[in-house]
């Protein structure tokens, strides 16, 4: 326990208190973004994030590229018009379908994972 005049004491309402949970070494040597990406827990939170991008990128792609192009050639009665948008179409959702897997399971390595800061 730090006393009075030790000097990693700090008064209750100091603001150097309310910093996030990182390991007190890393704290002060690296700033926050580099500590976030040392960790393993930031590193597969980082991830997480990435993955998130990159499903919401691809169902934007879908929605504004892939989604007019297979609705137009369904308007048109010939088969063979239809079959390459649908296939693309069906691409996309299938990458995304697997990105968002992967989403799933870096949310649950995190779950069982220790906080920052935390032993």
């Amino acid at each position: 326990m730090p006393v009075r005049g030790d000097a990693r004491w700090r008064p209750p309402g100091s603001p150097h208190n309310r910093v996030l949970p990182i390991p007190a070494l890393i704290r002060e040597q690296l700033p926050f973004e580099h500590a976030v990406c040392l960790l393993s827990y930031g590193q597969i939170l980082l991830l997480k994030l990435a993955l998130v991008v990159i499903a919401a990128a691809l169902g934007g792609h879908n929605r504004f590229f892939g989604m007019p192009r297979l609705l137009s050639s369904l308007k048109e009665a010939r088969t063979e018009i239809t079959a390459r948008p649908l296939k693309r179409f069906a691409a996309v959702l299938h990458v995304e379908s697997v990105v968002l897997a992967g989403v799933l399971v870096a949310a649950a390595v995190l779950v069982s994972s220790p906080l920052l800061g935390t032993p």
